[in-house]
């Protein structure tokens, strides 16, 4: 599982103050009877306010999660993952014409090179795909899940026609698709075997905190 991972850019400010609201003086409409506006007055100036002001919510305790980046390696128990390079694409031609990744008028696609070995006693079916126990998803600057392309097979570079047995290692592209405004953020790993989930930053301007 993700395990609540926070994301925030370096630049921003993580806590903000945060200031108790002050009490509001209500003028109510004078009485008919001035003796009572009188006494009503001396029992308010004598009398202290019980009303306890709003005590203000913590800040979130927030710890720096230690992560690598790119051109790195992410050890977990089943796989060695390492992303050379991440990166905003455009239409991506597939090969032997077929269709390639392409995002829609609304998304933005990023392409990603992606180096793993399997340590795994199980084997990969078919190289392009990389490791079936093991989901990796990308996440945008402002914390938003990207969508797999179903596409990424026919990346050029990527080899489908073989596979990849316990100490072999494979190479991958794969792109993603997000919001129209997405800037690369951070991708997790999640191995569904060894019920790891860990991340790899992806933009050097970004840092994961973990609550």
């Amino acid at each position: 599982m993700h395990r609540g991972l926070k994301i925030s850019l370096t630049a921003v400010t993580l806590t903000a103050a945060l200031t108790a609201c002050a009490g509001e003086v209500r003028e109510d409409s004078a009485p008919a009877n001035p003796s009572s506006a009188s006494t009503t007055a001396t029992a308010a100036v004598a009398t202290p306010s019980k009303t306890a002001s709003p005590t203000p919510t913590p800040s979130p305790t927030l710890t720096p999660v230690k992560a690598p980046g790119i051109g790195e390696v992410l050890e977990m128990e089943n796989t060695d993952f390492t992303v050379a390079s991440a990166k905003e694409s455009g239409p991506i031609k597939g090969e032997y014409g077929a269709d390639g990744p392409r995002a829609g008028e609304d998304g933005t696609l990023f392409l990603l090179e992606i180096e793993y070995t399997n340590k795994a006693k199980e084997a990969i079916s078919k190289e392009c795909w990389g490791p079936h126990w093991v989901e990796i998803r990308v996440f945008d600057t402002q914390d938003r899940e990207m969508l797999e392309s179903n596409d990424s097979g026919h990346i050029p570079g990527n080899n489908c026609s073989t596979g990849i047995v316990s100490g072999q290692s494979g190479h991958r592209y794969v792109a993603y698709e997000g919001p129209k405004d997405a800037e690369i953020g951070y991708a997790v790993f999640d191995d569904y075997t060894s019920q790891e989930s860990m991340p790899i930053i992806l933009n050097p301007d970004v840092t994961l905190q973990e609550q």
